[in-house]
């Protein structure tokens, strides 16, 4: 049996459309580094909300960033 890692989703039954997404998963959409993502995400006021799931873990939804691709 394969081995899970905690921090990542199985997305076997879903292919690799998951519906949140982290900042490294935004910036492999981007081509970018995640610390580029960061200064998107400081500077820019029309970069998505994040939804936080916990104290130091937050999550964008995919349709959210699509659209904002979208739009640049």
């Amino acid at each position: 049996m394969e081995k899970i890692a905690k921090n990542k989703i199985n997305t076997s039954e879903f292919g690799d459309e998951r519906l949140l997404l982290q900042v490294n998963d935004i910036a492999e959409m981007l081509s970018v580094h995640p610390k580029t993502m960061y200064a998107y995400i400081k500077k820019d006021s029309s970069f998505p909300k994040p939804i936080s799931l916990g104290p130091r873990m937050r999550r964008w939804r995919r349709e959210d960033i699509s659209d904002w691709i979208a739009t640049k």
